[in-house]
Order: structure tokens, then sequence, then C-alpha cells
């Protein structure tokens, strides 16, 4: 369960979001070292635009509802930007942190006006001999007024509950903006309006038959119902206490899951990703640790909940899994210089890109007019 966690950690928030805009062009949008967005043609798998960080170098993205802006995440003082798709650019840039006072943030997540940004963060204030570390805690941050502007400490129980998330896949918020969901071994439900938490799901206890102890990994692919959250889960029968992987699906409105077990589990399974029909999904396995890795893709039908494809592939120490929007094609990415192109159907390597800088953000595509301008996809949140 740890080794899939860890893994999980690395991959979490690699979501690559949809659009079903027919001819438009797709760009794929990722970090890299030392303080650049690039921006990556899907048609050609040519860097076509390379935009400069003000702050620091970019640690995580976040896409807006309407598809128009990136949030982006920077490491140097806690730096927050804001990308305007149309024109390529950062139209606004400012830090939380200074001399004096650091945030450690372990993740984020936006509301749907584009306007507040949620985080848990933890604060350290340095002193003349020594760090003070805070405790962790909830972090609005208004984007406009370019400031926190609440903060609430998180209960005691609830650090040890949300699991990992270091790149913000631990949070999301409800397609109403009412209520922010955090993740982990629990789910735990806040009112966004004061933070306070008004209810926790305990996985350990799911209403599956012979099942306990899931943890539910959400990801991020809006090409659904925004209500509705895809992840996979890991569990183990209480009887012989065999590991299995599965597929999970949480609605946010009615707090409701369903639960599909795929089969035995492997030391460690990546997020899941979708075809547009939802007939067929596609994940990375992971077996054994260092030179010993075995790395697969796995082509699961999903009316059936059926593996009907696995390949074998070059394993890298770390990395990242998503697909191309048109799930035709699978990504392998960071850490590193190359991103890696499959066919989804041969599960072949077709070609390596190399994007002359060290990724440091997981993907997000977006899909535009001949115009430049955004174009939006479909749904929201899954």
């Amino acid at each position: 369960m740890k080794a899939m966690n860890r893994y999980l950690r690395t991959s979490l928030a690699a979501g690559l979001l949809l659009s079903s805009n027919v001819g438009a062009k797709t760009l794929l949008y990722i970090g890299g070292w030392p303080h650049q967005l690039m921006a990556v043609d899907e048609s050609t798998y040519q860097v076509v635009k390379r935009i400069e960080m003000k702050t620091d170098v970019p640690r995580n993205l976040v896409l807006s509802n309407d598809r128009s802006k990136l949030v982006v995440l920077t490491l140097k003082d806690t730096g927050i930007e804001t990308v305007d798709l149309a024109k390529q650019e950062v139209v606004d840039s400012f830090t939380l942190g200074s001399r004096t006072d650091s945030f450690s943030v372990s993740g984020i997540a936006l509301d749907p006006t584009g306007k507040l940004l949620y985080a848990q963060i933890t604060e350290a204030k340095k002193l003349i001999d020594r760090f003070e570390i805070g405790k962790p805690s909830f972090a609005v941050i208004d984007l406009t007024q370019r400031k926190i502007v609440k903060t609430v400490e998180l209960p005691p129980a609830d650090p040890s509950e949300a699991g990992g998330g270091g790149r913000g896949g631990s949070l999301c918020v409800s397609p109403d903006g009412k209520f922010l969901y955090q993740f982990g071994a629990k789910i735990s439900i806040f009112d966004t309006s004061t933070l306070k938490k008004v209810q926790t799901i305990d996985l350990s206890k799911p209403e599956f038959p012979n099942m306990e102890a899931v943890t539910f990994a959400p990801e991020m692919e809006p090409s659904d119902d925004p209500n509705v959250l895809t992840g996979s889960f890991h569990t183990e029968d209480p009887v012989v206490h065999r590991r299995i992987y599965g597929i999970a699906t949480f609605h946010l409105n009615e707090r409701k899951f369903d639960f599909k077990p795929i089969g035995p589990a492997t030391d460690g399974i990546s997020n899941v990703r979708f075809t547009a029909d939802h007939k067929k999904a596609y994940v990375v396995t992971i077996e054994g640790t260092h030179g010993d890795r075995h790395c697969e893709f796995w082509s699961i039908d999903a009316p059936t909940s059926k593996i009907t494809k696995r390949q074998e592939f070059a394993c890298r120490p770390r990395f990242s899994f998503t697909t191309s929007t048109a799930a035709d094609k699978l990504y392998i990415y960071s850490a590193g210089f190359e991103l890696e192109v499959y066919d989804a159907a041969t599960m072949q390597l077709e070609k390596t890109l190399s994007l002359d800088a060290d990724v440091t953000t997981p993907m997000v595509a977006v899909t535009a007019s001949s115009s430049g301008s955004s174009v939006a996809g479909s749904g929201g949140a899954r």
C-alpha cells in the first residue's frame, strides 16, 4: 500500500484535461526547469511556445473552469502566477512567502469562479536562532487581492487522514463551490465559507462486500459529469488478505461510491485514463524496485472490468503517465527532459520528444481555436 501511494503521489496530479473540439489545435502545457511553461503542439509534438515564469520554477498547474487561464504554483517563496492562454503570457504574479516566512503546500484546488485558490499549507517562520514550524492549515488565497484572506488550522486527525498529494491531487472543490473535499484514507468534507468539517467518509468501511481499507486517489479528467470523480482504489480482502486493485467512482453531490475490482494489485498502480466513451481505460503498473522494476501498460475493458492487453515498457526511476486527448497515445514523462509517446493500440514506442528542460509539473492539455483563444472543453473535475 505504501509503495503504491508513493507512486501515486508522483503521478496523481498528472491529469491530462480533455476537450471535444474537433479540428482545433491542442496544446500540452507542462512546466520545466529553470522557470518556464512549455506549450507542445499535440499534432506535431513540437514545443511551439516557452512562457517565462516571473517568480520561480513551476511546481503545479490548475486550469480555470472556462479553460481561459492556468494558475501556476512556483517553488521559491510560494509564487502564484496566472497565465492567459489566449495571449500565452503571464498576466499576474505574486508570492506568499518572504525573507522571514515560507510556506509548504501539499494540495491546491481552484474554485469554480477562478478567483479563489484553496490550499493546505504549513507555515515556517525564520527566527534569529531557529525556524518555527506552524501547524497544517487550510488557506484561502484571493487571486484578485493577491494574498491569503483566510486560514483555518486543520483538526488534529486531518493531516494523517489526508494522505499524499504534494501536487494538489488530494483537494477538490464541488461544482457549486460550496464544499471542499480532501481525499486520502478518509474523505473529509469542509464548508468553503467557514472551512469547518461537515462530514467524514471512512474508506476503511466501504459499502462493498468483502473489502476493507480502501484508499481513493481522485483524478482530474473533465470529460464527463463535473459531479463525478474517477480514481483508483487499492485494498485487500479480510479473509486471505489478497491485495486487489480496482476503479472507484465518487459522486460529489450525493457523496456515494461505486467500486469495480479489476484484479490482483501490483507494487504500484498509476492513475486511470479513459477513452471519451468510457468503454476503455489505461493504467500503468509497477512491480519491484530500483533496477528490478518491471513496468507495464494495461488496457482495461471498462464495462466488464477485464484486462484486455498488457505490455511491458522501459521504466524510469520516476515518471508520470497520461493519455492524449483522443486517448490513442500513451504519454510517459517527468522527471527528466523527455516525453515518450506510445501507440495505445499496440503499446509500442512511437517517438521520444526532447523538451530541453527538466519537467517539474503535471501536464495540462487545452484545445484552442485558430485565433489562439481557449475553447472550453466538456465537463469539469472528475
